[in-house]
């Protein structure tokens, strides 16, 4: 899992985070008001949804997308590649 530095959003000065699911084994599910993002290690790293951290997503092949945690980062207008 590749994760970019924190970097300020002009659009409504959040912080955002481009997120890449990379190598096999990685998931990305919700929680209660989160995302949550888990390594095939079991490192967990959760991410605010009412905050905006994740500007964007890059799932690859191998790895796993809860379809709770896609319908969210529609609703929230998150691109996802």
């Amino acid at each position: 899992m590749e994760t970019v530095p924190k970097v300020k959003d002009r659009r409504n000065s959040s912080r955002t985070e481009k997120i890449s699911l990379e190598g096999y084994g990685s998931y990305m599910g919700r929680d209660e008001g989160c995302f949550i993002i888990r390594d095939r290690e079991g490192n967990i790293q959760r991410y605010s949804q009412y905050q905006k951290e994740i500007g964007e997503t890059i799932p690859k092949e191998g790895n796993h997308v809860s379809v709770d945690a896609l319908r969210d980062l529609m609703l929230w207008n998150t691109p996802t590649q």
